[in-house]
């Protein structure tokens, strides 16, 4: 009995040495698994203003513009700083289609989470709208929203990781 005891302790600690890992499956699941909420919308009819208080009122740091139910366009703190720092009159009253980026790419529930990485990434986009087969925005996903929904995988791991790294001092850890 003992050694089968010693065995199965042998085998958890051999486990618990693996460490977790991102397969490439997991980035090839659909993006809906990260869709939490509905994104912040405005119509083409709306101001500066508007997206400004919009944009302080909301977690996500864009908001998609739409005409007739549809994506026209997406308007982002980068796109306001931009025009802030631009030297121009600021008019808050401005219509909100003058700043937007027009027919911005979007993405569906059922792409994978790897088609996400790379508009977020390699485009270098700040976030992408997701919309269903019509066009109507259903959510917009950030870098973060993708990372957290990532390394939730990796829940476990992060939440018992030594709150402060190592950096030559003597390291005791109990947890």
């Amino acid at each position: 009995m003992q050694e089968a005891v010693e065995e199965e302790l042998a085998i958890m600690e051999e486990r618990s040495r693996q460490g977790a890992a991102i397969e490439f499956e997991d980035l090839l699941q659909p993006i809906s698994a990260l869709c939490a909420g509905s994104p912040p919308i405005l119509g083409v009819g709306a101001s500066v203003r508007d997206a400004i208080q919009t944009l302080a009122t909301r977690p996500e740091h864009c908001v998609v513009v739409v005409e007739r139910g549809v994506v026209v366009g997406l308007v982002t703190a980068r796109n306001l700083t931009k025009w802030l720092a631009g030297g121009a009159p600021i008019d808050l009253d401005r219509p909100i289609t003058d700043l937007m980026t027009p027919d911005p790419e979007t993405l569906r529930p059922d792409d994978t989470i790897l088609s996400l990485l790379g508009k977020l990434y390699a485009a270098g986009f700040s976030c992408v709208p997701i919309v269903d087969e019509h066009g109507f925005p259903l959510h917009v996903l950030t870098l973060r929203d993708t990372l957290e929904g990532v390394l939730m995988r990796f829940d476990r791991e992060i939440r018992t990781t030594p709150p402060l790294p190592y950096h030559g001092e003597p390291y005791v850890w109990g947890g």
